[in-house]
């Protein structure tokens, strides 16, 4: 028997982390779907789980529970790629400029509200009770 780790390697998070672990005769094969990831073989007796960061070494593959900072720098990646986003749907959807220049119908003037309410949620949400462990994300208006 064999523990292998599926290692991802995702651009959206500061570090690898632990996607899933099996213990097998055989390597798995299958990686889901739009994953950046890898099967890695480690000693039978590893500890990890699924969520902890990985880390490779001239030693090999360790595996550690996220820390506090750990959290920290999730919630920034995860923050920097919502604003992208949100800041991306300004580019082609103008709606601030149609208010600043009078043009806007109430639609738009709702949804630029609505935008700017979003944005400012995102921004906020190192104020919520349980930052950065838990983070109740807002819904994006768009």
């Amino acid at each position: 028997m064999n523990r292998y780790v599926l290692i991802n390697y995702s651009t959206t998070s500061p570090f690898a982390r632990v996607a899933d672990v099996q213990d097998a005769e055989e390597q798995p094969m299958v990686i889901p779907p739009g994953m950046q990831a890898n099967w890695n073989q480690v000693a039978i007796d590893t500890v990890v789980q699924v969520g902890w960061k990985a880390e490779f070494s001239v030693n090999g593959w360790t595996f550690s529970e996220l820390t506090y900072q750990d959290y920290v720098d999730l919630v920034a990646v995860q923050v920097r790629t919502k604003l992208g986003l949100t800041s991306a749907w300004l580019t082609i959807n103008p709606v601030n400029f149609k208010v600043n220049l009078g043009v806007a119908t109430p639609a738009d003037q709702a949804a630029w509200l609505a935008y700017q309410q979003y944005y400012i949620a995102v921004s906020d949400v190192k104020t919520q009770a349980d930052y950065p462990y838990t983070i109740n994300w807002p819904v994006a208006p768009f």
